[in-house]
């Protein structure tokens, strides 16, 4: 892959549990690296959803081999958030084509 298509910056979050004085466990998103990415937007609907009306979106992310990514991480683009659906390594070229869906919260 030419580094020039990798045009875009992402952040890679990862679950980072802390126990209280307490005993209670409370998960939250660390911020483990920023790269660059290619970003490729699959689809897109609106859905209906009893009163609510929200936009589900599928992109791809292409980034480099070396960043050890998976299924529990969560991936930031211009301020919104996207779950691992799928990681597909491609040995030949070094890369790792990640497909993710937008979290609506």
């Amino acid at each position: 892959m030419r580094a020039g298509q990798l045009n875009q910056i992402i952040s890679i979050y990862g679950m980072n549990s802390i126990t209280d004085e307490y005993g209670s466990v409370t998960k939250s998103l660390q911020l483990l690296t920023k790269t660059k990415a290619q970003v490729k937007f699959n689809s897109g609907s609106r859905e209906n959803d009893s009163e609510y009306i929200y936009h589900s979106e599928i992109i791809t992310f292409t980034i480099r081999d070396h960043y050890k990514v998976n299924e529990e991480m969560t991936i930031e683009y211009y301020s919104r958030k996207y779950k691992v659906l799928s990681i597909e390594p491609d040995v030949q070229h070094r890369t790792l084509t990640i497909k993710t869906e937008r979290i609506i919260e």
